[in-house]
């Protein structure tokens, strides 16, 4: 609807206003036409420094970007001084964790049910487990509704806090529950045939690559207890879900980016029908991506969620430029001008649109630096870092490249 409404009016405006009558200044253009002059004049004379210079800092950067980890946790992006801290650290010390933990017990064995005090009592030793071996606190399952209509029949007394004695009475207690307010807390734990219940519980603020090693602790309990426990398990709940997101984004990281490539180069070629245009596209678009991985390791930048998006982003903007150059080179090269002389003619007409628009997209950008949340921050610093370094490699690299790797046409 925004975008309709905002089309709608552009069109009307310009429909109803008169043509602007074209201003040529020329000492502007004549201070941009020698600025650019003198830097292709550098950058031509200079090719072997410029290749040397970018080969030290691509070896750097793939080095540092070797450092990179995926990692992520809750508290990571919330700054020290702010006030938010300060609750959840207050979560932290008097409630057991700010991560919620989930897992879900599915009966496997024929004519059974979690309502069997066998199976109950089973629970209880994975409870006991959690508690002692992992760091789980705040334990809240079925068993504890039991534990406490144990304590409620017998006077109210502590000592009471445990599961029933017999059958018989899990089923006058299961009654006696499901007459009371409790009776929606058991379906939220427990399914009304018993095959299914759910144990939740907090943990500390653990990130995606501390939480590892837990789970595959439980996973090693687990297959200590096949034989015995006639049951599956399935570590569920937000924060699990969570670290799938992380993990599922990251890995299809590289997929994204191998996409948005091709497509990339089907375009340039598309545009000169030439299968060199391919590779002089792709670097100069390619190395942002390179030299922001290295400042990620430099400066230990998790990948995670939110910085393994701005991957696929940083590309689609920087490829604007190289699309520009590609496309008035093209028009340079079909009026009959030499090799050499139509990238010249490009790079003049073209390296004030890209500086300019590379300028104003920084603008935007940096203005998420002053957020205080780490997320917000980094998005601002990684995307901003990339679009300089590609305007950058533009105006050096890509002009090296045509004239390296396209042929001229012309005698």
């Amino acid at each position: 609807m925004g975008f309709g409404i905002t089309m709608i009016s552009l069109y009307a405006f310009y429909l109803f206003t008169p043509i602007p009558k074209v201003v040529y200044q020329k000492k502007a253009d004549q201070w941009w036409n020698r600025f650019l002059a003198i830097s292709f004049k550098s950058i031509i004379k200079n090719k072997l420094l410029v290749f040397s210079l970018l080969a030290v800092l691509v070896g750097v950067s793939v080095y540092n970007a070797s450092k990179v980890e995926i990692n992520s946790s809750l508290l990571q992006e919330i700054p020290k001084k702010n006030p938010m801290l300060d609750d959840y650290r207050f979560m932290e010390k008097d409630f057991a964790g700010t991560r919620p933990f989930e897992l879900a017990l599915t009966n496997t064995e024929k004519n059974t049910s979690f309502f069997d005090l066998y199976k109950m009592k089973q629970v209880e030793e994975i409870e006991t487990f959690l508690k002692d071996s992992c760091g789980v606190g705040y334990i809240i399952s079925p068993l504890s509704l039991f534990k406490g209509a144990n304590k409620a029949f017998n006077g109210g007394e502590n000592a009471h806090f445990v599961l029933p004695k017999s059958q018989p009475e899990v089923a006058r207690y299961y009654e006696g529950i499901t007459q009371t307010e409790f009776a929606d807390e058991m379906q939220h734990y427990m399914l009304a045939d018993g095959s299914s219940i759910r144990i939740s519980g907090r943990l500390p603020n653990l990130s995606v690559k501390e939480f590892k090693p837990l789970k595959e602790k439980i996973d090693r309990f687990f297959a200590t207890k096949k034989v015995a426990y006639k049951f599956s398990y399935q570590l569920t709940g937000s924060a699990v879900l969570l670290d799938k997101v992380t993990y599922s984004l990251t890995g299809n990281l590289f997929t994204g980016i191998l996409i948005d490539a091709l497509v990339i180069c089907l375009l340039a070629f598309f545009l000169l029908r030439n299968w060199a245009i391919m590779l002089i596209v792709l670097i100069p678009n390619v190395l942002p991506l390179v030299f922001m991985a290295g400042v990620m390791g430099f400066m230990g930048i998790n990948l995670k969620a939110d910085t393994s998006v701005i991957f696929a982003i940083a590309l689609g903007l920087a490829v604007d430029d190289t699309i520009h150059f590609i496309s008035r080179l093209r028009l340079e090269l079909s009026k009959g001008l030499s090799l050499p002389y139509a990238v010249k003619r490009t790079y003049l007409s073209t390296g004030k649109a890209i500086m300019i628009t590379t300028l104003v997209l920084l603008s935007g950008f940096m203005t998420l630096l002053s957020s205080s949340f780490g997320g917000t921050f980094y998005i601002g610093l990684l995307i901003s870092l990339c679009l300089f370094c590609a305007m950058v490699l533009e105006l050096t690299l890509t002009p090296l490249l045509i004239l390296l790797f396209l042929k001229d046409k012309r005698k």
